[in-house]
C-alpha cells in the first residue's frame, strides 16, 4: 500500500518516475500524509497544538534542504518556484577551509 500511495503522488507531482531513493520516497510519504491536512483544519479546531506540530515538520524539512543545497537553501526555496532557488551542484571532494553545510546554524535551536 505504501508504494501504491507514493507512485499516485508522484503522477500527482509530476515527479521521478520509479523507482526513487529512500530521500525521495520519504518526502513523497510526508506528501502523501499532509495532502489531509487542510481538508481536517477546516473541521478542526486546534491552533496551538496544530503551530506546534508544523513548525516541527518544517524545521526537518527546512534542515534537509539545507543539507542538500549545502548551505545556501532558503525556506522560500521550499514554497516557491523562483528560478533563484539554491539549485545545488553535485558534491566534489573536500570542501573550502570555512564552508558551512548547515547555513547559519541548527535549525529550530537544535
Amino acid at each position: 500500500m505504501t508504494h501504491r500511495r507514493t507512485a499516485r503522488a508522484c503522477e500527482d507531482l509530476g515527479l521521478l518516475p520509479a523507482p526513487f531513493s529512500p530521500l525521495i520516497a520519504a518526502l513523497l510519504e510526508t506528501y502523501c500524509h499532509t495532502r489531509t491536512v487542510a481538508a481536517l483544519a477546516r473541521r478542526e479546531s486546534n491552533p496551538q497544538e496544530y503551530r506546534t506540530a508544523a513548525r516541527a515538520a518544517v524545521r526537518d524539512l527546512l534542515e534537509g534542504w539545507l543539507i542538500q543545497s549545502h548551505g545556501l537553501g532558503t525556506i522560500d526555496d521550499l514554497l516557491t518556484d523562483s528560478p533563484d532557488a539554491a539549485v545545488p551542484r553535485p558534491r566534489t571532494g573536500n570542501r573550502a577551509p570555512g564552508h558551512r553545510t548547515t547555513g547559519a546554524g541548527p535549525v529550530g535551536g537544535r
